[in-house]
């Protein structure tokens, strides 16, 4: 599960860069590819840090959400998806 996870998030990550370049993306997008390159890094070291992975998951669901068109779009759906595999194998221990 950890290696998918970790696909998931380098797919998504160059999803959300590609789609921050353009000149209407949506104004999180930033911040949203921050909290992926942080969760990013602790789930590649050799012990994450569950309770930091959690802190930031609660934040990017938040960021992701803010307008709900974006969430229900293509990318928003993925970053979703991507936030509940991440809480399913970090579970707030």
């Amino acid at each position: 599960m950890k290696n998918r996870l970790k696909k998931q998030l380098l797919n998504t990550l160059v999803r959300a860069k590609t789609a921050n370049e353009k000149n209407n993306s949506y104004a999180f997008l930033p911040d949203i590819i921050e909290i992926i390159e942080v969760i990013q890094s602790e789930v590649e070291s050799d012990s994450p840090d569950n309770i930091k992975i959690n802190i930031y998951l609660r934040g990017f669901g938040r960021l992701i959400t803010e307008d709900c068109n974006f969430s229900e779009s293509g990318l928003g759906q993925d970053l979703l998806d991507l936030s509940a595999m991440i809480r399913t194998v970090y579970k707030n221990q």
